[in-house]
Formats: C-alpha cells, sequence, structure tokens
C-alpha cells in the first residue's frame, strides 16, 4: 500500500512538473516585473469569489471568473517555487475559501437543497484540516477544477460528484495517516 501511495505522489510531482515547465516563461515575466507570487494568490482569490457570486447572475460569468482564478492559481505556485519561496499557507488558505465558497454558491443556486449541499463544505474542510496538521504527508486529491466544470452543467451532478470527491479524499488521507502512523512506530 505504502508503494501505491509513494507512486501516487511520485505522479503528481511530475505532472506539477510539466506544468511549472509550461508556466516558466510567465513566471520568469512576472519574476522580472517584480509581481510577488501573493500578488497573484490575492488575484486568484478575488476571481473565485467574485466567481461564485457570478453564478448568481450566469453560468457564463461564473465560467470565465474560474478560469481566471485557475490561471492565477497555477502562476503563483509556479512562480512561487521559480523563485524558490515557500507561500504554501496563504495560497492554501485562499484556494480553500474559493471552493468554500463556491460550494456554498451551488446550494443557495439550486432548486432544491439537499444534506449534501450541507455536508460538502464542512466535509472538505475536515479533509484539508487532517492534510494540514499531518505537514501535507497524508494523500489529498486536488480535483476542484473538475467540480467548477460540472458546474456549468448541471448543479445536481456537480454536487453528487463534489461529495463523492470529498470523501474519496476522506478515506485516502484516514488510510494514508494509518500507514504514516505505522511508519513513525
Amino acid at each position: 500500500m505504502l508503494d501505491s501511495i509513494a507512486s501516487l505522489r511520485s505522479f503528481w510531482r511530475s505532472v506539477r512538473r510539466y506544468k511549472d515547465s509550461v508556466l516558466t516563461p510567465a513566471s520568469a515575466f512576472f519574476d522580472r516585473t517584480g509581481i510577488s507570487q501573493n500578488v497573484l494568490t490575492v488575484m486568484s482569490l478575488v476571481c473565485g469569489v467574485a466567481a461564485a457570486c457570478g453564478l448568481f447572475v450566469s453560468k457564463e460569468v461564473f465560467f470565465v471568473l474560474i478560469l481566471l482564478h485557475f490561471v492565477f492559481d497555477n502562476l503563483d505556485g509556479s512562480l512561487a517555487r521559480f523563485r524558490k519561496v515557500e507561500s504554501f499557507w496563504f495560497d492554501h488558505i485562499t484556494d480553500r475559501i474559493v471552493v468554500i465558497s463556491v460550494f456554498i454558491s451551488v446550494a443557495l443556486n439550486s432548486p432544491v437543497l439537499t444534506i449534501f449541499h450541507i455536508a460538502l463544505p464542512f466535509m472538505y474542510v475536515f479533509s484539508h484540516i487532517i492534510h494540514l496538521f499531518n505537514r501535507k504527508e497524508t494523500l489529498v486529491l486536488y480535483w476542484a477544477f473538475v467540480y467548477y466544470l460540472l458546474v456549468m452543467f448541471d448543479f445536481y451532478s456537480a454536487t453528487l460528484f463534489g461529495f463523492i470527491y470529498v470523501s474519496i479524499n476522506i478515506f485516502l488521507l484516514l488510510l494514508s495517516y494509518s500507514f504514516l502512523l505505522k511508519k513513525r512506530l
């Protein structure tokens, strides 16, 4: 089991390296201009929360703003790695604010409020608290963008996917946490 967790982590690292190689020209540009990765993180936060609010206007407004959020969110991490600085906490917290605000916006825009709408933000926060307090050594999957795409098509499928996504994350976190405890003992 530890080998499969390690191979999954290795896969995500290779995806990050590829993504960074694509974003290197933009990171070099922002590095030369002196723009901080935290400025990009704030722009990502503003676009993400505006997207959640934009869902009340139309799904098209939501989609444009969530794409901008996604671009800035990827650029801030790439720039931080380019400069070899750590901005994990600020970036991680602002990303969670965006995801939770979209969860709430979907719930408020859905024709029927279900238990999934209510449980989803709490389960999401719970899974990420476990991840953070274990110094990011536990396994967590970041599929929020898939959730955002599903919001464009159907609130019900997005909510169901979100619930399944967070449930899988909690399962993986608890599983990797138990292996982490055994490794430490």
